[in-house]
């Protein structure tokens, strides 16, 4: 498996023929390198609607005839746009073909800014991610709180990522509680990766789990 961070909050993963991508926002970084036509995915994960995380969702999906998974209500936006979607709730868990998704809690906002102005679409959630064994937790933009399904899950894993700005995140002091994760299936134990995401330039990231 290979994961790959492109800047902001957003990452591919590439799991033999299965290719993921996670809260595209590519277009709108200065510091991204690819540019949305050059990201080849079968599946596109949000998080939440904020324009730094789905900016380029719509573009990816359409150019790839990819499936979105994300919160029910921000699903069934993009489903009014004529895309393909898989909505998901807190909690739900569903296996697709290059492996298990697992939707967890998330404490932050979520909307997408239209031309009417910003239209509501659902809580904000993370997800848990199992491919080939290994679980990569992708927190998005929550803040760091203890009402987690399962702490262990949160505080010692083998690889966490997690969003940088104190203004609309928790501050860096506190990102260990929920950062993304990459784990073996059995266990919980330290984190073998430390994935910092949702940077202002691009994040110093090892690849390869």
């Amino acid at each position: 498996m290979k994961l790959t961070y492109h800047g902001q909050s957003c990452f591919v993963i590439e799991s033999g023929e299965h290719r993921l991508v996670i809260d595209p926002f590519l277009s709108g970084n200065p510091n991204a390198v690819a540019k949305p036509e050059d990201i080849k995915v079968q599946w596109v994960v949000l998080t939440h609607g904020h324009s730094d995380h789905v900016l380029d969702a719509e573009t990816i999906a359409r150019n790839n005839n990819a499936t979105i998974i994300a919160a029910n209500e921000l699903a069934v936006y993009y489903a009014s746009k004529g895309l393909n979607v898989h909505p998901m709730g807190i909690g739900g868990k569903r296996d697709f073909p290059f492996g298990r998704v697992k939707v967890t809690l998330a404490f932050h906002g979520s909307g997408v800014e239209t031309e009417n102005g910003l239209v509501y679409v659902g809580p904000p959630v993370g997800f848990l991610l199992t491919l080939e064994g290994k679980t990569i937790y992708h927190a998005g933009d929550t803040g760091a709180v203890w009402r987690h399904e399962d702490p262990r899950r949160i505080e010692h894993h083998r690889s966490r990522a997690a969003p940088h700005r104190r203004q609309l995140h928790h501050g860096p002091g506190r990102r260990a509680h929920c950062r993304g994760v990459a784990e073996g299936e059995k266990g919980h134990s330290d984190a073998l990766q430390h994935v910092p995401a949702h940077c202002a330039g691009r994040c110093e990231v090892r690849r390869g789990l």
